[in-house]
């Protein structure tokens, strides 16, 4: 898929009409052609702005009478020849068949009317019989007996058989012993977790990707395989593994085109209007813009696009040069000065430290679930690959 292909994508991203896979391949494609990924941001600030600059427009009252009066006339319509009937000996079966029913009715009533056939004149006597039915003839003694009994046993549904008798009939599943509830922090999020993997952080565990004695670096992820380089002495290896590190890592061959981790990450570089660090991103949707700002002020912003107001500050750390949404858009990965690496929830309005340490370029797995990283390894003193699982 080229460029050109891309960018309709993007409109049709903004306007909400992609599909799953259509999705996929978009940011797949961003991921892997910084030019593409800007004029996506730009789009995205555009839409934006005229989202917001822009109101819904109402059309004038007379707009429907106006349209029709100036539409020329037309040509009164012709009568449409009816269509010949080609089975006509069907349509003779089929009258022949309501006379037959209309004559065997009309006897039917005859047998059981002929008795008591009303009067052609009107009758005062009946007329008032007529207003004034006669009403049915008392039930049998038995009947109330029968009437007083539980509804239940007569087959009759009871509004109440599901909150009393008709629960205590069920039969209960057998009791199964819950799991241990995971460790929590920070107001119950449950902490991130691998499936494998003996190095512990702390709060979480990492699973190391990349096995090379060199500084591995700008990983990104398509579909379940993670893509990264190596910088193995001024000459750029690229190399491939599976997202949950059940394989070894596959050489792929040399590069010298680089992707740029503001072309994996999807954000922007805004620094050069300010006297400080100043790293934009929009959120998958385009209605929120998160602002990683360094100088003074440091730490991790919000801002509504519908909104005039400036950026909100939720997190008090930041001024590093990442800031990246999760594609649900309810999580962000910034770092602060000192390229610690952080992880700040929307919803829950809850921040977590993923790593203490030098990150380098960050990404995000499809299904929000997995942040793969760059991160300064202290046992070995090389940039690695890091996998993290995420809630």
């Amino acid at each position: 898929m080229n460029c050109g292909d891309i960018n309709i994508l993007i409109n049709r991203e903004l306007d909400g009409r992609l599909t799953a896979q259509e999705r996929q391949e978009l940011y797949r494609h961003l991921t892997l052609c910084p030019e593409c990924a800007a004029a996506y941001g730009e789009w995205q600030r555009l839409d934006a702005l005229l989202r917001q600059r822009i109101g819904a427009v109402e059309p004038p009252a007379d707009l429907a009478a106006g349209v029709m009066a100036a539409l020329p006339e037309q040509a009164p319509l012709q009568p449409v020849k009816p269509v010949p009937i080609r089975r006509r000996k069907n349509r003779w079966l089929v009258l022949a068949a309501v006379a037959a029913g209309l004559l065997l009715a009309t006897v039917w009533s005859g047998l059981f009317d002929a008795s008591d056939q009303p009067p052609l004149a009107p009758d005062p006597q009946l007329a008032e019989e007529q207003e004034d039915p006669p009403q049915p003839a008392p039930p049998e003694e038995e009947d109330p007996v029968v009437a007083e009994e539980d509804p239940v046993e007569q087959g009759t549904e009871d509004p109440a058989a599901g909150e009393g008798e008709g629960q205590e009939q069920e039969t209960e599943p057998p009791e199964v012993t819950p799991p241990p509830p995971p460790q929590t922090y920070n107001n119950g999020i449950p902490l991130p977790s691998v499936a494998s993997g003996e190095t512990s952080q702390g709060e979480y565990s990492l699973f190391t990707l990349s096995y090379q004695e060199y500084d591995a670096l700008l990983p990104r992820i398509i579909d379940n395989t993670v893509t990264y380089y190596v910088d193995a002495d001024g000459i750029y290896l690229e190399y491939q593994v599976l997202l949950d590190g059940s394989a070894a890592p596959a050489f792929v061959g040399e590069t010298e085109s680089l992707p740029t981790a503001a072309g994996i990450g999807g954000f922007t570089d805004e620094s050069s209007s300010h006297d400080y660090s100043y790293i934009t991103a929009w959120s998958p949707d385009g209605l929120t813009r998160a602002v990683n700002q360094g100088g003074d002020t440091p730490g991790l912003y919000l801002q509504p696009a519908q909104e005039q107001a400036g950026p909100v500050s939720v997190d008090g750390r930041g001024g590093g040069r990442l800031v990246c949404w999760a594609p649900d858009g309810n999580k962000v990965l910034f770092t602060d000065a000192a390229d610690n690496l952080y992880l700040y929830y929307l919803a829950e309005q809850v921040c977590l430290t993923l790593y203490d340490g030098k990150a380098g370029s960050a990404c995000w797995s499809g299904d929000s679930a997995a942040v793969v990283f760059s991160g300064l390894d202290a046992a070995t003193g090389h940039y690695s690959i890091f996998r993290v699982s995420v809630p």
